[in-house]
């Protein structure tokens, strides 16, 4: 048996829900103000995810009353981890390194292991297409959550391309929707509805198809700003009178919405997303068929023990798993998920001894 450490394993399973991402000195937050011109035959479904009246339709059907059990719809995920692009025709070359320092964000996002990837189209049917252009206002917007078979554009302002506007567009099309849309919100930030412009309750819903495996992110790339659809013509974090979100700890008050980096929570949850075949998942999960996978992940240690491949790595959540008497007899990996981001007393993430695994 190679690689295998047992006691106190430490680990939380990442949550799924991974928002506003720009230039140093630019916020393009233009996509979260009210009033922006919607093209006939789109909808603005939530802040810079803007769909046609179809899609949106085909979104909303996922979205029947229950919340479902992931952050993300796994028939939405890429096919083989790979995602297929190209660029509008007006795209120049000094633009296009910057899309592609945003892609590389997401490919480098578990240093040492490709899991997402991005290839230059090659006739594939499912393809991001990169647009730069005018979408009504200075900032960015995708037009599909995940994989949806065809097209999925992304459109950025031409002021307004910046690795990581940019990297949030690709979230969304690799699969993500707002951190602040999660089920569970409602315990780290309050919505101020009465701070809202007339009409734009709405993009506050929790309605994306989603639930948690982890803690709210705060530092989340994909997380609203606090000003997110304010009704005054001038807003900062620190206006209670005018911000439309209030963080329950006041620490991360103005830090949401940040513009510069995926935080560690970002890039730990994609890698999870897309994992590599040989990475297997354990954690506590009601109805999983115990595949292995993020998303039906192995419940015990016996699941694992018997089912996972020959030098693979099971990463563990957090909780007692029964492990008295178990014989392992092939060579696997046990890794901790995230015993590095869990909740601090100032609402950052960090090491807790609530994120161990325990094998008893």
């Amino acid at each position: 048996m190679k690689h295998l450490h047992r006691p106190r394993l430490r680990s939380a399973v990442v949550h799924l829900l991974l928002a506003m991402l720009g230039l140093p000195g630019i916020h393009a937050w233009a996509q979260y103000s009210p009033g922006i011109k919607i093209p006939d035959g789109y909808v603005q479904v939530e802040g810079d995810i803007i769909m046609t009246t179809n899609d949106a339709a085909k979104i909303r059907q996922l979205l029947p009353g229950a919340v479902p059990k992931y952050g993300y719809a796994p028939s939405r995920l890429w096919p083989n981890r790979v995602v297929p692009f190209d660029f509008d025709s007006g795209v120049t070359a000094g633009q296009k390194t910057v899309f592609y320092a945003a892609m590389n964000a997401w490919s480098n996002s578990f240093p040492g292991t490709m899991t997402i990837s991005f290839r230059a189209r090659s006739g594939e049917a499912g393809y991001v297409h990169f647009i730069v252009s005018d979408p009504g206002f200075v900032g960015g917007s995708t037009s599909y959550v995940g994989y949806s078979g065809g097209q999925v554009s992304i459109t950025i302002h031409p002021s307004a391309v910046a690795t990581f506007l940019i990297a949030h567009e690709i979230g969304h099309a690799l699969g993500l929707w707002h951190e602040q849309s999660r089920p569970d919100r409602n315990s780290f930030i309050t919505v101020n509805y009465g701070n809202i412009q007339s009409g734009y309750s709405s993009q506050f819903d929790i309605k994306s198809p989603q639930a948690t495996f982890g803690t709210y992110d705060y530092d989340s790339i994909m997380h609203y700003f606090a000003c997110a659809f304010s009704a005054c013509s001038s807003c900062s974090c620190s206006d209670s009178s005018c911000r439309t979100m209030t963080a329950t700890y006041s620490a991360q008050q103005c830090n949401i919405g940040q513009q510069n980096h995926l935080s560690v929570m970002d890039r730990r949850a994609m890698a999870f997303m897309y994992a590599p075949s040989y990475w297997k998942f354990l954690y506590p999960l009601s109805g999983s068929s115990a595949d292995g996978s993020m998303q039906q992940p192995y419940t015990t240690v016996a699941q694992a023990a018997a089912s996972a491949p020959a030098y693979s790595t099971v990463w563990i959540g957090a909780g007692s798993f029964s492990a008295a008497g178990l014989t392992i007899t092939r060579p696997m990996t046990l890794n901790a998920a995230v015993p590095d981001l869990q909740l601090q007393s100032d609402g950052s993430l960090g090491p807790s001894p609530s994120g161990y695994a325990v094998l008893q």
